[in-house]
Order: C-alpha cells, then sequence, then structure tokens
C-alpha cells in the first residue's frame, strides 16, 4: 500500500519538484522518480482537485512511501506493543500497560524500578499508537484503508482501531460512550482540547461539552468527558503546564461511562471518565 507523494525527483536523480512544479510545466512528467527508493512514478491530476503522484508498482518495503514498510519499522521499534501477525495486520498490545498497572496498585510488584517501568511501557505505547496514527491519516492509492489493519489488544478481547481511538466530535464522543448506560473497564485512546479543572476538590482534565440535536424524543444526549489525576504533584505539574488555556492531548486510560439526568430538563450527560495515574498516559500534541 502506497502513500501518495506530494514531491519526488526528475530523471536527473537530483533535482526535486513538487505538484506546483508540474502544475505549471507538465513536460516534466518525463521519467519521474520516487526520491527514496527510486522505483518510476507518474503525476496524476485528477481534476486539478488534488494532484499527486502515483507509483507504477508497490514502493519497496524499506521506502517512506510503502505503508505497510512504515508500519513494520513502528513494529520492530516498539518492544513488544506493536506486533505483526502477517503483512497486512498489526497488533496493538495494550496488556503490558494492563498488567503492570494493575499489580503496581495492588502493591504486589517488589521492583523498586515498577513505576519507571510503567513510565517507558506507557510512553512506548502511546509513542506507537500516535505513529500509527499518522501513518493512518495519511493518503494512500485506493483509499484510507489502512486502519482496518491496526487491531488493539486488550485482555482477551481484539477490537479495531476505530473502536480504541477517539476524537473530541460529538458523534465519536457518542460512539466512545458506548450503548450501555454503563460499562467499565474499557481501554482507550481520546485525542482533544483539554482544559485543567477542579471539580468536586478533584483535579481533572476536561473537554468541552460538544454542541448535539435532541434526539425524536425531545431529550438531548451529551457527552461529557473528565479524567481525574490520582497524583496532586502530577495535577499540579499540569495545572501549571496548561495554565487556563486549552492544549491538545491524546490520553491512555481505562473509562467508566454512565448516564445522567440534569433535573428538571429535557437533558442527560453522557459521563466518560476515567483516572489518570502518570504522566505518560498523557501525549501533548505540538
Amino acid at each position: 500500500m502506497n502513500v501518495k507523494m506530494k514531491k519526488v525527483l526528475l530523471k536527473d536523480r537530483q533535482t526535486v519538484v513538487d505538484v506546483y512544479d508540474l502544475l505549471k510545466n507538465d513536460e516534466l512528467n518525463d521519467s519521474l522518480v520516487c526520491t527514496d527508493c527510486k522505483i518510476s512514478v507518474t503525476f496524476v491530476n485528477p481534476s486539478k482537485k488534488s494532484p499527486h503522484f502515483r507509483a507504477h508498482k508497490n514502493h519497496r518495503d524499506n521506502c517512506s512511501y510503502n505503508g505497510w514498510g512504515i508500519a513494520e519499522n513502528i513494529a520492530n521499534e516498539s518492544e513488544g506493543i506493536v506486533y505483526q501477525l502477517s503483512k497486512e495486520e498489526f497488533i496493538v498490545d495494550i496488556d503490558k500497560v494492563q498488567l503492570l498497572v494493575k499489580e503496581y496498585k495492588e502493591g504486589k510488584t517488589r521492583s523498586k524500578n515498577a513505576e519507571k517501568e510503567i513510565r517507558q511501557i506507557y510512553f512506548r505505547t502511546i509513542s506507537s499508537i500516535l505513529r500509527l496514527k499518522k501513518v493512518i491519516e495519511s493518503e494512500f492509492e485506493g483509499g484510507k484503508i489502512f486502519s482496518n489493519a491496526i487491531k488493539i489488544k486488550v485482555g482477551n478481547k481484539v477490537i479495531a482501531w476505530n473502536d480504541f481511538y477517539y476524537e473530541e466530535d460529538a458523534k465519536r464522543l457518542n460512539k466512545c460512550f458506548g450503548r450501555d448506560a454503563k460499562h467499565v473497564g474499557d481501554t482507550v485512546c481520546l485525542e482533544g482540547e483539554y482544559l485543567v479543572n477542579e471539580i468536586r476538590g478533584e483535579i481533572c482534565l476536561t473537554l468541552k461539552d460538544p454542541w448535539v440535536e435532541a434526539k425524536k424524543d425531545g431529550y438531548k444526549y451529551i457527552p461529557s468527558v473528565r479524567f481525574t489525576f490520582q497524583d496532586p504533584a502530577l495535577a499540579a505539574n499540569i495545572k501549571e503546564l496548561i495554565g487556563d488555556k486549552k492544549k491538545r492531548a491524546t490520553i491512555l486510560l481505562d473509562i467508566e461511562c454512565y448516564l445522567s439526568p440534569l433535573q428538571k430538563s429535557l437533558y442527560y450527560y453522557q459521563n466518560i471518565t476515567g483516572n489518570i495515574y502518570n504522566s505518560k498516559q498523557i501525549h501533548f500534541h505540538n
């Protein structure tokens, strides 16, 4: 599966050109090659809406424009967090994080480096997840099919990427909440513009409640996201980092969801809650 290219080499294999150069001078569309693996490519200009370069065949496995090759490199560098079932199927294993955190919270581990291990595994996990997300969001020849190849393993369950990684819009948060009024223990990544708030004496990261339309019964079901810090020192550090401004971040954690009515109104809140134990659960975007 090839990533659409925006820049290529001319036949001299030294001069780099982009789509705008070809739009100005289509005579350059002769003997173009990939900047990385040097296979032949062609300029494609469908109604001038999304011009790009297309390879005549699959890029070589180690090429930066080969989607499967990129994913394989991520798997190789993830130290077991991501592993490859086949050329076109990858698993992100959340169990390693879950087991260490469970043992640490229950006091079963005797390792003095347990917390350090948790930090490192959280970091490797969320780093691998975000690298895979970047590949998924790349434009592929033939459509965005890469997300179908990524599965998430949590306990005995293997779930699809889109049932694990959520964004802050109402439709995706509604799906994150799920059809049941309450479920516990689902591990997710949730990306959005977070604010630091103090709620009932606890420091939390929250998302602004999205606007939603009323259902046929007249009720509005509003997703409400609140993730609570369990470490006061970490809460203070994040509060100092973010201040009163929003900060885009991706958070990896277990969620608990429950429905609560707003008294004397036609509103229901779809509460999505969870706990933050470690700074490595949070990845702040630039």
